[in-house]
């Protein structure tokens, strides 16, 4: 097993799904997985619906997640055992 990244964070299962479809017609090898009960900043979430401030003094980085859905990309090079 090679070294896994995880690359985007989704609110919605959905939207998670459809980029792995397109990064799997691209060849790349990916696994599904989910995260829970996280506390950070909105910004970082792909498909958060809901507006939020940036800058000095603002608490929108104390939002908190029940469950964030991502995936993880293997390393192509580590998979193929030259790292």
């Amino acid at each position: 097993m090679g070294y896994r990244q995880h690359v985007e964070l989704f609110q919605a299962k959905v939207n998670r799904d459809a980029r792995v479809r397109e990064l799997k017609a691209q060849g790349k090898r990916i696994s599904k997985t989910s995260i829970r009960n996280q506390q950070l900043h909105p910004q970082y979430v792909k498909d958060y619906q809901g507006t939020y401030e940036t800058g000095f003094g603002n608490t929108d980085y104390r939002t908190y997640f029940s469950v964030l859905y991502t995936y993880d990309i293997e390393d192509q090079w580590d998979s193929l055992g030259l790292k």
